[in-house]
């Protein structure tokens, strides 16, 4: 199928890697695709969560089919009529993390004494 061919271009390629520093593996092109053909759902891979947009990016942005790039907001595309979106995964340092939570304790505890 020619979209999978484009997934599995894009992410076998070496431009492709340059581009979004992947190195897919089979598996991985095929969990792509199965999410372009269901139009829905998420696949998380190497710290982008990679969802189905319905965008037409060959009006909006003048991209043809099996185009990909990345944005200035560091999300990836691959164009295939419609085509996928990979946004990165927010990461939460282990540290800060207990910091909030240490944070929202003290002022639930406080509220709790008034």
């Amino acid at each position: 199928d020619i979209a999978w061919e484009r997934i599995g271009k894009a992410g076998y390629s070496a431009d492709f890697s340059e581009t979004f520093n992947e190195d897919w593996s089979y598996a991985e092109v095929q969990a792509l695709y199965a999410l372009y053909q269901a139009q829905s759902g998420s696949v998380t891979l190497n710290g982008y969560t990679w969802r189905y947009t319905s965008e037409e990016f060959s009006e909006t942005q003048g991209k043809t089919l099996g185009d990909y790039w990345l944005n200035n907001h560091n999300h990836k595309f691959i164009y295939l009529g419609s085509g996928l979106e990979g946004s990165p995964v927010p990461e939460i340092p282990g540290g800060m993390a207990l910091a909030l939570l240490f944070g929202f304790g003290v002022s639930y505890l406080r509220r709790m004494k008034k």
